[in-house]
Order: C-alpha cells, then structure tokens, then sequence
C-alpha cells in the first residue's frame, strides 16, 4: 500500500473499506490515526489518490482473506482495511515492528516506514510525471512542499532539456521533423 500510494503510516491505519473506489481506481482519504486517535488528514483536507490495478487486485485478495477469517470465526468483518485482531485499528507500533521483521528476513538494511512514501514519490518523478501530480498524489500543501522534497530529482531532466535546444534548427532527418521558430 505505501510503495503504490505514498500515503502516510497513519492515513494506511485509519483506512476503512467504503474509502476504496475499486471501480473508480483511488482511494478517498479522509482520515489518519495518530497514536490510535483517529483524525483529519495532515493538512486537513481529504483527497483522493489513485490505485494501479496491481493494488486493486491486491485489495481484493486482502478482503477476500480478512472476510473468509471473519467468517470462520464468527464474526462480521472489521471495517478498516488493516485491523488488529480485535477488528481495530492496526496499531502503529505493532506495524514497525512487523516492517523491520520483514526488511531483516529479507535482509535489507532496516529504514523507516516513511522511506516508503519516498520512494514512491521518487519513483513517480523517475518515471516522469508532473510534480503537480506527484503534490496531489503525496496530499502535499503547496507545490513548493513538493518541489523542495523532491526537486533535486528532477536535475538530469533539465540538461535533457537543454540538449533539445541544440537540435532546435537542425536540417530535418526521415525520423525528425525539423523544428521551426
């Protein structure tokens, strides 16, 4: 969930099932969990913030366990989309320590739960999207929060963007058109 959305360790907690559009493709947060005190998103605002399919797929098989074992114990299905085993919400806590297990069984180095949220942010930039998608995505205030964080990835971009110019003007190729002024 963190490397596909780049939502915060509280907004994944505070999750519930009406908050995912499986056929809509995002997920509407509305809310965080903050030492088991559920409230408004960080900047007080909900967004919305879309899925791969990869993610809604995952999703699906995640309801389908968590409601097969609700059923085989007895019981209705939690409404948040990771619940404790009580059907609460997933203690913050609980989830680093089950991350830095995960990261030493597969022998990474340990990081913090937020790096997840980076690398997804890097990730997007890599791939080339517009920073004003990478702020709404992240649920980032300003487009400044977003170019400050993130900006310095984007320098390569800009020496590509410069050697453009010297193709500016250039005799046309079959493949290229020439470009006019």
């Amino acid at each position: 969930m963190a490397l596909r959305t780049g939502l915060r360790q509280g907004e994944i907690l505070a999750l519930e099932w009406g908050d995912i559009d499986s056929h809509g493709g995002f997920i509407e947060v509305r809310r965080t969990n903050y030492l088991g005190h559920i409230g408004t998103p960080k900047n007080g605002k909900t967004r919305r913030v879309d899925m791969s399919d990869g993610l809604r797929e995952a999703l699906a098989h995640h309801k389908q366990v968590l409601a097969a074992e609700a059923l085989a114990a007895g019981k209705s299905m939690a409404e948040w989309v990771f619940p404790n085993e009580g059907g609460k919400p997933f203690w913050a806590p609980n989830l680093r320590k089950r991350f830095d297990t995960c990261l030493r069984k597969a022998g990474l180095r340990r990081v913090p739960f937020h790096a997840l949220r980076h690398s997804y942010a890097s990730a997007l930039i890599a791939l080339g999207e517009p920073l004003a998608y990478v702020q709404a995505q992240l649920g980032h205030a300003s487009i400044a929060q977003t170019v400050d964080t993130y900006g310095h990835m984007i320098e390569g971009a800009n020496r590509k963007a410069l050697n453009r110019l010297d193709d500016l003007g250039k005799p046309a190729t079959p493949a290229q058109p020439a470009v006019s002024w």
